[in-house]
């Protein structure tokens, strides 16, 4: 599923913070690029063992996790590996999601995660909680 990684949209901002965004679905990942293009420089990955893969060789100020990433490693099983990592026991990654029927904000901070983004998202509520994270 290498072609849903989108990197082609411009993150040339070498002076922005790095951010991992890991999920499947294109038309997330080109939102988030453009919602966050003067804010952080987005990395994007589409599967579980991508994200490991892509933490283990680079460094990100944060991490944006879906959750049902398909086939495979959910967000997860994802985020409990990437906290194996060393430098990555502290990072903030956030549960970056469609809202599910059964599961609230407290399902995932009790998983692990520091943040829950639910989408869809009010795009000026989105860039500032990603700012409050960054800073």
């Amino acid at each position: 599923m290498a072609v849903l990684n989108s990197n082609n949209i411009s993150d040339d901002r070498e002076d922005l913070p790095k951010v991992l965004l890991v999920i499947d679905d294109l038309p997330t990942v080109w939102i988030t690029k453009i919602y966050l293009k003067e804010i952080c420089r987005i990395e994007s990955v589409c599967t579980g063992p991508e994200a490991i893969k892509a933490v283990q060789e680079d460094k990100f100020k944060i991490i944006l996790m879906d959750i049902n990433l398909g086939l495979g490693m959910d967000g997860i099983e994802v985020l409990k590996e990437i906290r194996k990592v060393t430098g990555y026991e502290n990072t903030p990654i956030a549960a970056y999601t469609v809202k599910p029927v059964f599961e609230d904000e407290k399902y995932f901070l009790d998983a692990g995660f520091n943040y829950y983004i639910p989408r869809p998202f009010n795009k000026i509520d989105f860039q500032n909680k990603i700012s409050e994270i960054l800073n």
